[in-house]
């Protein structure tokens, strides 16, 4: 006897109101509901989230898909929603919390007092082809999240971090053709040991990046500490008020070891 399983996924619309109604069905473009939230407490693994062009809260997603499943929120094709108020997350347009086998793609998300996107405890996910605009901390945080792919999004400042900021440790992180402007540093990759776990970062591959600091007056283009066997590639980076790539320890589980810096600019 097999456990239960899913019979199908599906795909669900949000749209704002008045089109859009959390008393609708949700599976048409007709019917659609009209708060992510709500979409994010129905979804379940091979789910789809169109979401129409309008201005919405965030949400938080603490369900996980599945490897060959994963749960996707994304814009409706050619239109661009956009995030403007917090989810449950204080400071937050977008929080994945635990969740595991997630895709967040097309949002633009504007204004948040922390993070514009943050995507915290879990593995394999994509977050891709966002703009963040004028997030208070950074535009994306990874933390303790293995097989994420950070791909494609512009994050726009002023913001007091780094534009892409990941933290604590995680396997396999991939990093590429993201723009990052305005920030005090453009993508920091940083291990820290002192909450328990390696606090080391393994196997990254950072590459066709571009980052723009120029009128900052501290940060690098790329902080990499804690950092090992990572392939750091085709990189652009340029108005730096400091360093262009820096490698390190600080309090990472160990030293930056084993890296390649190949064809950076």
């Amino acid at each position: 006897f097999g456990s239960a399983e899913r019979v199908a996924a599906t795909t669900y619309y949000v749209a704002p109101p008045p089109t859009g109604d959390d008393s609708n069905s949700g599976t048409s473009i007709g019917a659609p509901w009209a708060t992510l939230q709500f979409a994010a407490g129905e979804v379940g693994p091979g789910d789809v989230v169109r979401v129409r062009a309008g201005t919405f809260a965030g949400f938080e997603l603490t369900t996980s898909g599945s490897s060959d499943s994963p749960i996707t929120f994304s814009a409706y094709s050619g239109e661009e929603p956009m995030i403007a108020a917090d989810g449950p997350q204080a400071g937050v347009g977008i929080n994945l919390e635990g969740a595991s086998h997630i895709v967040i793609e097309g949002f633009r998300v504007q204004e948040r007092s922390s993070y514009g996107i943050r995507a915290v405890v879990g593995s394999n996910v994509v977050l891709r082809n966002n703009r963040l605009t004028q997030s208070g901390q950074s535009g994306i945080l990874v933390a303790y999240l293995d097989d994420a792919l950070v791909e494609g999004n512009i994050i726009d400042g002023p913001g007091i971090a780094a534009g892409i900021l990941a933290l604590d440790e995680s396997s396999d992180l991939t990093v590429r053709r993201n723009w990052v402007i305005d920030h005090d540093g453009g993508i920091n990759i940083i291990g820290d040991s002192s909450l328990g776990g390696t606090g080391l970062f393994l196997g990254a591959l950072i590459e066709n990046n571009i980052v723009d600091l120029t009128g900052r007056l501290t940060g690098a283009g790329l902080s990499l500490w804690g950092v090992q066997n990572a392939l750091v590639r085709n990189n652009l980076l340029f108005g730096l008020p400091r360093y262009g790539i820096t490698l390190g320890t600080g309090l990472a589980g160990g030293a930056s070891t084993g890296n390649r810096l190949l064809n950076n600019t």
